[in-house]
């Protein structure tokens, strides 16, 4: 990789280099989003940092931090919790909160929401 001034490199290029950077450090994983994830955020995937253990619930507080909405569609702001409709699909199978996310797995955020009329 070429060495470049950070001064002459636009934003896009030094992000593309930072996450390089992130990416020889950590694992990244690949989530699928689906439903009010895949809606607020635009897209159908996002990728995650999996160099530290990931649960289902540090998944759902990490996708939390990349916008507002999403915080508010999965964590209920009076208590800080993960809201029960809240699903994550790891393997083609549902996942509690507490379950670990392996690196290598097939994981599918989706939400299951409660209808009032």
């Amino acid at each position: 990789m070429p060495a470049y001034d950070a001064w002459a490199v636009d934003s896009l290029h030094i992000h593309r280099r930072t996450q390089l950077i992130v990416m020889k450090e950590g694992q990244m994983m690949q989530i699928a989003l689906r439903g009010v994830a895949e809606a607020l955020l635009n897209r159908d995937s996002v990728e995650i940092d999996s160099s530290a253990p990931l649960t289902v619930e540090s998944l759902f507080r990490s996708l939390g931090e990349m916008d507002v909405d999403v915080k508010h569609a999965f964590i209920a702001p009076e208590t800080g919790e993960v809201r029960r409709y809240a699903r994550v699909l790891v393997n083609g199978k549902a996942a509690r909160l507490d379950d670990e996310i392996h690196p290598d797995a097939d994981v599918k955020v989706c939400a299951v929401h409660a209808c009032d009329g």
